[in-house]
């Protein structure tokens, strides 16, 4: 069942040109579903709440659907990473903040954005080559310029070196632009807005890496090959790479968002300075990221003080009962329609009066030169079982809420529990998931058929290593590129858990626990060693 009717306020864009944030109703509402706040514990034994609480295990039991409870689960993981943090520190959700101000529009500085990006984290090559201090990792990912944010035009694989501020989605190297068109943040030229993706890390994660000299090359595969392995915290139980007991960050886990934000234009200025009010007057229906950032476009360049929203967000964790992990993905209710419905109606990234073949990747470029006009995708496969979580959720949000613009895609759970063995290779095992496939409109929007090299998160993930020189690294690139195609979302719809793993492959090269960040280290060893 499908969310359709769901109506909500007629809202006005700020930005004309822009016409997919002109007025419009959520396209999958919930008229047919219990809207209950109580479906969550009803089926899942979940409490879903608005409170900066974490699910602290994944419960589920041999021969169970774990769906609804991996569904519930992630609504509230999307709660507590979007609570607001407490000002100045990293990863803390402020405990005074407003159940009654959770997506409020406003310039909100939540608990994923004040994580660190893998540029924060990895030293990079150079004689002072060293493990970020607090003033680095401030200025790690910034423009030296301007102090902002900066997200480039970069490939997040880019001659087999990981790169992740990008415009091009993971292996299929395409971007995507959105309809209309915004102005340049200086002069009068406009363009049509492109899509940034980036990753953000979670403190438990981060300490694990830097207590374990994991930002460094060689030490990731010495900890992978000893005594308790590369195996990133749950939360429960830790430990190090000599598997003695350890504590990371806030002990919820190993935490990967990775965030697809599109440029709405220059950040609104009052008096001369950045005004958040401003911005969220002009588009109340997105999640802003709450400073300015700048911009590097492969075709108009440096696009400095820019505003820009959240259409599409991955959460990966690792936690009980989900050591290879939970992979929950959510997109903006108006990003594209599904190829079923009637093309109607006001899109981000679709325009009914276009002629155009949708979902098609811009990349390689032809000859001509590449192209830089307004995407026309559609979503290929209907959201399907997380419309009844997220009813859940949109029943507990306070009026005005932007995160009622979200809607959960679904989210991928192992139907069998049990971490990467010592010295586990590349690939890693990824036994226990299936079919039906699904997938984000604008993080993996051409591999949404499923119909060639079908595929999942996990399947991706499995060859995700430690840091190699280029030489391995390329054939573990290739292996996972599968000649070009890959990632897919897959969700078990009726998996039930309780099955035994075969045994793992062991040796070299060596995996890294089903996160590609490992792969961004450059340094060998740490100063003076």
């Amino acid at each position: 069942m499908q969310l359709r009717s769901l109506r909500v306020p007629a809202l006005v864009a700020a930005v004309p040109a822009l016409v997919a944030l002109a007025a419009f109703a959520v396209p999958r509402g919930q008229a047919a579903l219990a809207a209950t706040s109580t479906y969550c514990q009803l089926s899942a034994g979940v409490t879903l709440t608005l409170a900066p609480t974490m699910p602290t295990v994944f419960t589920n039991k041999a021969g169970a659907d774990g769906q609804p409870l991996a569904n519930c689960i992630a609504w509230q993981q999307f709660i507590y990473l979007n609570w607001p943090a407490v000002p100045g520190q990293k990863g803390i959700p402020n405990p005074q903040a407003s159940p009654a101000q959770f997506g409020v529009p406003g310039s909100q500085r939540t608990v994923w954005v004040s994580y660190d990006r893998p540029v924060n984290i990895f030293p990079t090559p150079g004689p002072n080559a060293a493990r970020p201090t607090a003033a680095s990792e401030r200025s790690s990912g910034r423009n030296p310029r301007t102090g902002h944010f900066l997200l480039g035009a970069t490939g997040e694989f880019l001659n087999n070196e990981v790169q992740f501020s990008s415009t091009q989605q993971a292996f299929s190297d395409g971007w995507i632009l959105g309809q209309g068109t915004v102005r340049a943040s200086s002069g009068t030229a406009r363009f049509a807005p492109m899509v940034f993706y980036d990753i953000w890390v979670d403190t438990d994660e981060e300490t694990y890496i830097l207590n374990n000299d994991l930002e460094y090359v060689t030490p990731q595969s010495t900890c992978a090959a000893g005594p308790a392995g590369l195996r990133l915290p749950t939360g429960k139980n830790d430990v190090d790479c000599q598997a003695k007991p350890a504590h990371y960050g806030l002990g919820i886990g190993a935490i990967e968002t990775k965030a697809a934000l599109l440029d709405l234009g220059p950040y609104p200025l009052r008096n001369g300075a950045p005004c958040g009010a401003c911005a969220a007057a002009a588009h109340p229906t997105f999640f802003l990221f709450p400073e300015p950032v700048d911009l590097v476009y492969p075709n108009v360049g440096l696009q400095t003080s820019r505003l820009v929203g959240l259409v599409g967000f991955h959460i990966i964790r690792k936690l009980p009962g989900a050591q290879r992990m939970l992979w929950a993905t959510f997109e903006h209710v108006r990003n594209a329609p599904d190829a079923a419905q009637a093309h109607s109606g006001v899109w981000t990234f679709f325009n009914p009066k276009s002629n155009a073949v949708p979902n098609v990747n811009p990349s390689p470029c032809p000859s001509a030169g590449c192209d830089y006009g307004p995407s026309q995708i559609l979503r290929e496969m209907p959201i399907g079982r997380a419309t009844e979580a997220t009813a859940a959720f949109y029943s507990i949000l306070p009026p005005g809420s932007v995160f009622r613009y979200y809607e959960l895609v679904d989210v991928q759970w192992p139907a069998t529990d049990f971490p990467l063995v010592r010295g586990a290779s590349v690939p890693a095992d990824d036994s226990g998931y299936g079919p039906p496939i699904v997938a984000n409109t604008v993080l993996e929007t051409f591999f949404q058929k499923g119909t060639d090299n079908p595929s999942s998160c996990i399947d991706c993930h499995k060859f995700s290593s430690v840091a190699a020189p280029p030489s391995a690294r390329a054939l573990a690139f290739g292996a996972a590129h599968h000649g070009g195609r890959l990632i897919r979302l897959f969700a078990p719809p009726r998996l039930t858990a309780g099955a035994s793993p075969e045994p793992q492959p062991t040796g070299q090269p060596y995996a890294s626990d089903f996160s590609f960040i490992f792969g961004g280290a450059s340094v060998n060893l740490p100063p003076g060693r």
